[in-house]
């Protein structure tokens, strides 16, 4: 997987080659606000997306006995861009990088997707596949910052492939993945013991059953 960050960025510029070239040929172009400004024309869609979330801590403590507490500091907790949409119905695309927590720059989703059915999807590109509270979004979470598990495990963005089939209440998902988009390539030199390093591999399954699923009941 050598130059990731070169092939993301020319996948990024050939889906939204494509999707231009598609709404190109096809005849009624409508604009709309879902959040975001989106245009579509027929079954082609294009919407931009993305994120700011900001801490921000005032805080002044007036001590009896020892040193006065005074703290103005604001940070990005994650500032994100991106864009999203579908080349027809079947073939969709996320792509989408940004900083979290002032950090340097990096990819979140590189994501192309298939549709065969209504029911299966194959995506490839950088993407999640495991975890509950790590795949759901940072803005229905219940809480402001995910549990600890979350953050210590690998469960997070990776270059691979995934294969997923649902129903009505169930969810099974297979993937093959490696290194994350972001990560250097892996490198020997002449002071290192490993002769033959390589770069990760990782097979993954998820597996989900909801056995009570109503309007006002759920069980997961």
């Amino acid at each position: 997987m050598r130059n990731k960050t070169a092939l993301a960025a020319a996948a990024a510029a050939g889906v939204m080659a494509m999707a231009a070239g598609g709404q190109a040929m096809a005849q009624d172009n409508t604009t709309a606000w879902k959040g975001a400004p989106q245009w579509s024309n027929d079954d082609v869609t294009f919407k931009v997306r993305g994120r700011i979330l900001v801490d921000a801590v005032f805080q002044d403590v007036d001590r009896d006995v020892g040193t006065d507490v005074n703290v103005r500091s604001i940070r990005g907790r994650q500032v994100f861009l991106g864009v999203e949409g579908q080349l027809n119905s079947r073939i969709t695309y996320k792509i989408e990088g940004g900083w979290v927590n002032n950090g340097s720059p990096a990819w979140d989703d590189v994501v192309i997707e298939y549709k065969p059915s209504e029911f299966s999807s194959i995506a490839f590109g950088n993407i999640k596949t495991y975890g509950l509270e790590n795949i759901t979004s940072t803005r229905f979470r219940s809480f402001m910052d995910q549990g600890a598990v979350g953050e210590i495990t690998e469960a997070n963005y990776h270059l691979g492939i995934v294969g997923k089939v649902w129903g009505p209440n169930w969810t099974a998902a297979l993937a093959v993945q490696g290194n994350s988009i972001n990560s250097s390539d892996v490198t020997l030199s002449s002071n290192t013991s490993t002769s033959n390093a390589e770069e990760r591999i990782q097979y993954v399954g998820r597996v989900t059953f909801a056995p009570i699923l109503t309007d006002t009941d759920k069980l997961h």
